[in-house]
């Protein structure tokens, strides 16, 4: 895709170019597919891994069209003349989109910037003054798209949940609102391939004893679906990544309390899955007898440990998992694939 690619027709359709996010990075792509649940399989012009060419399970939020159309409002804000805007006045215009950088860091982004997309020789960047539409292109160089700019001019935009892609493909985090109606628990038994009405005695058994271990009332629906005959098998099965729910022995269950002083969402915190590989997990953040609870990504920081929350709720968390899991087992019929049937919001395994 060049820099000046414009096409009066943009997607959202297979062929169709854009500019996507995945990963907080922004830059040129195409649209390879498009899933039942709304999401998309992407293909970056440039490739981290040539062997891993896509993206899969990117979601709308992560996709950007009209960007040059879209750019024209954001220009005008940061040029001083309405027409160009050279080095001196690029840490203002960070500043004004919302960037929080000191004036040294901004000028070394454009002289690096401006070097990698235009080809200046070193020590001649600082002259260098950009139009419209090679402003847009320096952003875009730096991982800013038009889209973004446009969201942190929002001050009170609702926090994003947090999108973590491993392989190049997502692990939880789609926002509520990219679907037509919320997502339910008995979404996600279905999407999981589990029954509501087939428990495991043994499961119940020490999820009983997990709360009195604690003294506390666990979410219903963190409860009754671990309480369900397979749920260890068929989460890790979901997807390709192959998280896995913490072994069900008590030693491996600590609670975490007074969460909110890390300015989560809940009191308590149980981490509940594992990854394959990498160094986060996933939590399940509550009050004490709450009905749901909220899943918060929880990773290893140089400074301590980070956390994000992933969504809103068990069924939608679990439920948007399986779904981008099926997406790419039909996407690339991995040993076949898997049997799948259509729902009104995306897939279920069809046994």
């Amino acid at each position: 895709m060049t820099d000046t690619d414009t096409h009066p027709t943009q997607g959202p359709f297979v062929g169709s170019r854009c500019v996507a996010g995945p990963g907080g990075r922004w830059a040129p792509a195409t649209i390879r597919g498009i899933n039942e649940d709304g999401t998309f399989k992407i293909e970056f012009d440039e490739k981290d891994l040539v062997i891993m060419p896509y993206w899969n399970g990117v979601t709308p939020s992560e996709i950007s069209f009209d960007e040059e159309r879209r750019w024209a409002p954001i220009f005008a804000r940061i040029s001083p003349d309405g027409r160009s805007l050279g080095r001196s006045g690029f840490p203002a215009a960070l500043v004004t989109l919302g960037f929080q950088l000191d004036a040294d860091t901004a000028n070394k982004l454009w002289d690096r910037g401006v070097r990698a997309r235009f080809a200046v020789p070193e020590g001649e960047t600082a002259a260098r003054v950009l139009d419209e539409d090679e402003t847009r292109r320096l952003f875009l160089q730096l991982g800013v798209s038009a889209k973004l700019c446009e969201e942190m001019a929002d001050p009170d935009r609702p926090r994003p949940c947090h999108k973590l892609y491993w392989n190049q493909l997502r692990m939880g985090g789609r926002d509520p609102s990219e679907l037509p109606r919320p997502v339910t628990l008995d979404d996600a038994f279905a999407a999981l391939g589990l029954s509501a009405d087939r428990t495991d005695k043994t499961n119940v058994a020490f999820l009983r004893k997990l709360e009195e271990k604690h003294a506390v009332r666990l979410p219903k629906t963190l409860t009754t679906l671990l309480s369900l005959a397979g749920v260890r098998d068929a989460v890790a099965e979901c997807h390709s990544n192959n998280p896995a729910l913490v072994e069900f022995q008590l030693k491996a269950w600590p609670l975490r309390r007074d969460m909110r002083k890390q300015e989560l969402n809940g009191d308590f915190a149980l981490i509940i899955m594992i990854p394959h590989q990498g160094d986060h997990e996933w939590a399940a953040v509550f009050d004490d007898g709450e009905e749901d609870a909220r899943i918060y990504l929880r990773w290893d920081k140089d400074d301590g440990e980070g956390w994000a929350l992933s969504a809103p709720g068990i069924g939608h968390f679990f439920w948007d998992l399986a779904q981008t899991g099926l997406a790419w087992y039909q996407d690339t019929k991995y040993k076949g694939g898997k049997r799948v049937r259509r729902t009104d919001i995306g897939l279920v395994p069809d046994k």
